[in-house]
């Protein structure tokens, strides 16, 4: 998981999508250790951030909440 110490964050957030695609792909890099998380849409990003607050789950669809494992993260196209 893309994480780090509660009490400061930073985060380098790339934004990409086709003309034809109905959402974007992101990336998450954390600007401390590197490391870069995948979100095949933005619905899976705001669920990881919100967590990553420590809010619990959002509930904005049925697709479950973003993990780098999660097969649901792959590029759908």
């Amino acid at each position: 998981m893309c994480n780090m110490g509660t009490e400061y964050q930073a985060y380098l957030l790339r934004l990409q999508r086709s003309q034809t695609a109905r959402h974007w792909w992101v990336t998450l890099e954390n600007a401390h250790t590197g490391e870069v998380c995948h979100f095949a849409s933005e619905d899976l990003l705001l669920r990881y951030l919100w967590q990553l607050l420590g809010h619990g789950r959002l509930e904005l669809d049925a697709t479950p909440p973003a993990t780098p494992s999660n097969p649901s993260l792959e590029d759908p196209s």
